[in-house]
């Protein structure tokens, strides 16, 4: 048959030749017949699905049953029970899932039979899966689970680690932790993702030495064999929450751009990207930086303190790197400015108002490398906190570096007329003349404000008028007569 052929057979099938359809040597019939029988959920169809379901080898024929069973719901639990109790290892094997597949609660204690007594490994790792599935931990399902965790079967092993995981077992977590020194690396990674869903801070050291490791030396070396298994234990670590893995997780940060993103160019006229040795773009290597990013905020305030000691240490390391010609300090070029200091500044950004206060702190600090890396991590929307614009222009007028003072003065820019209505203010309080970065500070501001308004006159009448009456404020309602004038002259 080819495929519209099959299509007319089983939408010419009536009801009384289903299980005609079901019987068909043509797979492809069989699988759309069993997706039109769950889609009818009529109940007279099952002992024809569990016929059918003791005698499939195929495994796409048998999911689709299984999910038609599923479909069915409560009216397939008395032949699913009784199909993995006296059927075939198939039918046995597919029950299981069925039952998982249901939920099916009242199925709690044959599946716990099934599972722990059962010659056939499929049936023990079907069976388990399947309490995993219903979700429900009880004394009888966590001695299964912890049994199956010792089954001589690696795939019966394997289906009990998610199970617990799913059950949220934590009795199972001295096994799991065991099982991390007996299986390879493909099988560690859903033992580290069980460990995770779980949440128990015991792992948390044996996790930790997965990704770093100290030498006879006391040095800590970052050893992550595969990209994804360290994904899998960082993302792990995050779930957990636990204080103590922020250290480790920092120093897997470091690592990867260290290792990544040394050979980088920025090509401004393309646009930015990581360069092979081929002078070819790539796309950014490292994957295993969100969830770093993902885990420190999810262990959430105890992981500022370590993040700020590592932006001071490294800023003085970065002071010297080059950024791109046509790119701004912090938020310009995602891929030449990709430095320890720039991720974590990230990371800190990702904890709001928390981030907002620990890097406030450092617009204050003893080293110039520090509040330069403070400055530049301020955006035009942190600009809209007046405790943010007070410290930037505090920096702009009193600090001691001019570098600092500077990329302060560029930082207010950004936040318009409010800046522009601040720095005239606080100079206005020093009775004193405005400084030639003062008078550019607001000479920016004034120039974005008349592009904009140059944009906006080509533009519908609503937006002109909303561009000329902003203009008018930011002239007419500045604090002072100094500041007026500047910028009225300007805009002359």
């Amino acid at each position: 048959m080819n495929q519209n052929e099959v299509w007319s057979f089983v939408h010419s099938i009536d009801q009384s030749h289903v299980a005609e359809g079901l019987k068909n040597n043509d797979k492809r019939v069989r699988k759309l017949t069993i997706q039109r029988v769950g889609l009818m959920r009529d109940p007279s169809e099952i002992p024809h699905l569990i016929e059918v379901l003791a005698q499939e080898h195929d495994a796409y024929i048998e999911a689709e049953i299984i999910r038609a069973l599923t479909r069915m719901g409560e009216p397939a639990i008395p032949p699913l029970i009784q199909g993995l109790t006296i059927g075939n290892e198939n039918l046995r094997c597919a029950s299981a899932k069925g039952l998982g597949g249901i939920g099916c609660v009242a199925a709690i204690k044959n599946l716990c039979a099934a599972a722990a007594g059962e010659e056939s490994p499929l049936v023990r790792r079907a069976a388990v899966q399947a309490l995993g599935s219903i979700g429900i931990l009880n004394d009888e399902v966590e001695a299964t689970v912890l049994t199956c965790l010792k089954d001589t079967d690696r795939g019966v092993v394997i289906n009990a680690a998610f199970a617990s995981g799913d059950l949220g077992c934590s009795a199972a977590v001295p096994r799991l932790l065991s099982l991390l020194d007996e299986i390879n690396n493909y099988n560690q990674k859903f033992i580290i993702r069980v460990l995770g869903q779980i949440g128990d801070t015991r792992v948390t050291e044996k996790l930790c030495k997965l990704l770093v490791k100290n030498d006879d030396q006391g040095t800590a070396k970052v050893t992550l064999e595969t990209s994804e298994r360290g994904e899998e234990l960082v993302d792990a670590l995050g779930k957990i929450a636990d204080p103590r893995a922020v250290q480790p997780i920092i120093q897997v940060l470091i690592h990867c751009i260290n290792t990544d993103y040394d050979k980088q160019e920025c090509d401004t006229e393309d646009g930015c990207a990581p360069r092979c040795s081929d002078g070819f773009k790539r796309a950014r290597p490292s994957d295993i930086a969100a969830n770093i990013h993902r885990a420190l905020t999810q262990i959430g305030e105890p992981a500022i303190p370590l993040l700020i000691d590592t932006l001071r240490e490294w800023a003085d390391k970065e002071e010297d790197n080059e950024d791109c010609n046509e790119c701004y300090p912090r938020r310009g070029c995602s891929v030449c400015n990709v430095s320890v200091a720039s991720e974590i500044s990230f990371i800190l950004s990702d904890f709001g108002s928390l981030g907002v206060d620990a890097v406030l702190k450092l617009l204050t600090d003893e080293k110039v490398s520090v509040r330069k890396m403070a400055v530049d991590f301020f955006t035009e929307e942190d600009l809209g906190e007046k405790r943010v614009m007070d410290a930037l222009i505090a920096c702009m007028i009193h600090d001691t570096d001019e570098e600092v003072k500077t990329r302060a003065s560029f930082c207010l820019v950004d936040g318009g007329q409010k800046s522009f209505e601040a720095i005239v203010s606080a100079v206005d309080q020093l009775h004193r003349p405005f400084s030639d970065r003062e008078n550019e500070a607001i000479r920016l501001i004034g120039s974005d404000a008349l592009s904009h308004l140059t944009w906006c006159l080509n533009q519908t009448d609503k937006e002109k008028r909303c561009a000329v009456d902003a203009f008018r404020e930011l002239i007419k309602f500045s604090p002072s007569q100094t500041g007026m004038e500047r910028l009225s002259d300007f805009s002359r």
